[in-house]
């Protein structure tokens, strides 16, 4: 049993390292990790998302991340965060022409990033976007988005070097 829990804390150990490397953690709190992909050098910009956890803070979210990022960057580039909760993954889109079009493709993401026996269920939340950004004055106040600082924005951010 001591082996097993030890191979269990040395996998969670190194799972951001299996993020692509087009994806940087820039920030990593008990509650949520935000995470820029890069997307282009001029003008540089970032596309900001936020990773949301509940009290089990199961990093296995980080599994369905990436598997979005290869298999449907259309659709992962539209995405402002994420967040896991009692086996559902809510995804916050920010795209309402292709919101429907997306849930199938992330949902075969999630089925394929997980553990043969996860049933987890992909919600898609649609978000308040101004200009590329998320707008968080029309955002829902009970949004696991809110307990991200504000000073961070989430989207399609040009970063000032």
């Amino acid at each position: 049993m001591a082996s097993l829990t030890a191979e269990f804390s040395a996998y969670h150990q190194v799972r951001p390292s299996a993020l692509p490397a087009a994806i940087k953690l820039i920030l990593g709190l008990k509650d949520f990790q935000i995470y820029d992909r890069f997307i282009s050098d001029r003008p540089r910009r970032v596309q900001r998302v936020c990773v949301g956890y509940d009290d089990d803070r199961d990093e296995r979210v980080l599994d369905f991340f990436g598997a979005a990022h290869y298999m449907h960057p259309k659709f992962f580039g539209n995405i402002v965060g994420i967040a896991e909760s009692q086996g559902r993954i809510k995804v916050f889109y920010g795209d309402p022409l292709t919101l429907i079009d997306a849930h199938r493709p992330l949902s075969e993401a999630a089925y394929r990033a997980l553990y043969p026996g996860d049933k987890w269920h992909v919600d898609m939340v649609l978000v308040p976007m101004q200009n590329g950004v998320l707008d968080r004055t029309r955002l829902d106040a009970q949004s696991p988005l809110q307990g991200a600082p504000p000073r961070f924005q989430f989207g399609l951010i040009e970063v000032k070097s």
